[in-house]
């Protein structure tokens, strides 16, 4: 295994190959594939023949260029990378070898190894898979491949059809969510329900008419008995900014939080809040319809002065501003 083994093969040959698998998959129709995913046949039978490379050529003009340009690059520095693994893999091969032959066929192979023809061989054995009549072969075979795959997928799904189902933001928990948003710094709501889609309208000028507005009063709703015990505990307190995701209704459905108190328990606390209990003067288009909009919530979590993890029973005085 020459140095630079791995950089050989994510060379030239292997871009090559990559560039021309990736240009057969994204030629495929979709349909076969998003039905094989679990979209609903009505909605694919809508599709046609659209394919990957017709979407994204609308999405992004410089699509097939951009691919071009970044596969060579990619190959590049992914052997780059894995060129800081030869050392670890010699060895690797070393007792990979020693356990697979006895002492008499690895004096054997040395042999070999150590003739005009056997040293050929063995600085080339892993770089040949690379080589372009193998590249030709493995690209000629590509559209099989590409064919078969929803078929595997669907095997692949009635293999795991006995487990339970993903979650939801639709059947998450109020536990699961707030476990989420300790991990993320995020709140995920439970999402609206979409309805069928509403009729085509004239162009709308840009933005609502009427701006998201909440209801009622906001600090009452962060008030001492809101103030999360273990926060209180840590005697953490600050600053949050959370971006909500308002909708037409008027109720949260999601929350971000944009600036931390540096506690994520207390962001958190806020994104439950605002999920579970506030609620908004939804935002309008111009007709006066109401839609999806968003609102910036800030607060700020106070301490008493004198509370302190030994008095879990002060009032702490959160004041949403």
């Amino acid at each position: 295994m020459p140095d630079g083994t791995y950089q050989r093969i994510m060379g030239g040959a292997m871009s090559t190959m990559m560039d021309g698998i990736t240009s057969q998959i994204t030629a495929m129709p979709l349909a076969p594939f998003l039905r094989s995913a679990g979209l609903p046949a009505a909605d694919t039978a809508r599709m046609g023949k659209a394919t990957l490379k017709q979407v994204m050529e609308i999405v992004d003009p410089a699509y097939d260029q951009r691919m071009r340009v970044m596969m060579p690059v990619m190959m590049r520095e992914m052997g780059r990378v894995m060129s800081q693994v030869e050392p670890q893999m010699r060895d690797g091969l070393a007792h990979a070898y020693a356990a697979h032959f006895t002492s008499a066929q690895l004096r054997d192979i040395d042999r070999f190894f150590n003739t005009p023809s056997g040293g050929a061989f063995a600085s080339q054995n892993m770089t040949i898979a690379s080589d372009p009549a193998v590249v030709r072969t493995l690209t000629a075979f590509m559209p099989t491949l590409v064919q078969a795959l929803p078929g595997i997928m669907q095997k692949t799904q009635a293999a795991v059809a006995d487990l339970p189902k993903a979650k939801t933001p639709q059947t998450l928990s109020d536990a699961d969510r707030q476990k989420l948003g300790r991990l993320l710094g995020t709140y995920i709501g439970r999402a609206p329900q979409m309805g069928a889609p509403a009729p085509a309208a004239p162009a709308a000028p840009a933005g609502p008419d009427r701006a998201v507005a909440p209801v009622g009063n906001i600090a009452a709703l962060f008030g001492p008995d809101a103030y999360p015990p273990a926060a209180m505990r840590a005697e953490s307190q600050g600053r949050v900014v959370a971006n909500l995701g308002i909708d037409p209704a008027g109720k949260a459905f999601a929350c971000t939080i944009a600036v931390s108190s540096g506690s994520s328990v207390l962001d958190a606390r806020t994104c439950e809040i605002a999920i579970a209990t506030m609620r908004f003067t939804p935002a309008t288009d111009h007709k006066a319809r109401p839609i999806a909009g968003t609102y910036q919530l800030p607060v700020r979590w106070v301490l008493p002065a004198d509370a302190g993890p030994e008095r879990a029973s002060a009032a702490p005085t959160p004041v949403g501003s």
